[in-house]
């Protein structure tokens, strides 16, 4: 089975399993085949012949984890990096809707003259992205005060393993008065 020629013919972008079989923690392993989304549709594209030949999927946001999240041994890697826009702000709502492969320190520079600050700030908040930092509930030295990942991502669009594309949650903030 050769999965990189099957994923080609999908018009799908590939990449350089060699450049993906290291991370930050010095976890190695070796993909199959790297496919580099560009949107939506490449991961759905991605995870349905995945499925279809029951392959394995990993994602990889930059590569920055310690943990050896993003190594997969055979698989088809999927590079989020490409996915790295900005899509809508709303200082009415507060809320920013972005890519998983927009870098942390990127939406910050964003909120900054606007007023507003993203808290969560891993140590590797200058090159990790959104999608590795929300996977590893990343959150740093403002952690304390304000809380991590999971406090901050309201909703998510994720791709099922079937291709289907589904929105989680809302961006709705909800908050309390409580007056004494």
């Amino acid at each position: 089975m050769d999965i990189q020629r099957d994923l080609s013919k999908l018009g799908l972008m590939l990449g350089d399993p060699e450049k993906y079989a290291e991370d930050m923690g010095y976890f190695k392993g070796k993909p199959e085949a790297v496919v580099i989304a560009r949107g939506v549709e490449d991961v759905r594209k991605t995870l349905e012949i995945a499925r279809e030949k029951a392959i394995k999927v990993t994602p990889w946001g930059k590569g920055t984890s310690v943990t050896g999240a993003a190594i997969t041994n055979g698989g088809i890697l999927i590079d989020l990096s490409n996915m790295n826009k900005i899509l809508e702000f709303s200082d009415e709502d507060w809320t920013i809707h972005v890519e998983a492969g927009v870098v942390l320190d990127d939406i910050n520079k964003f909120l900054k003259p606007r007023g507003f600050f993203f808290p969560p700030d891993p140590a590797s908040s200058f090159m990790c992205s959104v999608g590795g930092a929300t996977s590893e509930g990343s959150g740093g030295m403002h952690c304390v005060k304000y809380g991590t990942m999971k406090d901050w991502v309201l909703a998510v669009k994720v791709v099922l393993p079937n291709g289907e594309v589904v929105k989680i949650g809302e961006p709705l903030q909800k908050t309390e008065l409580v007056t004494i």
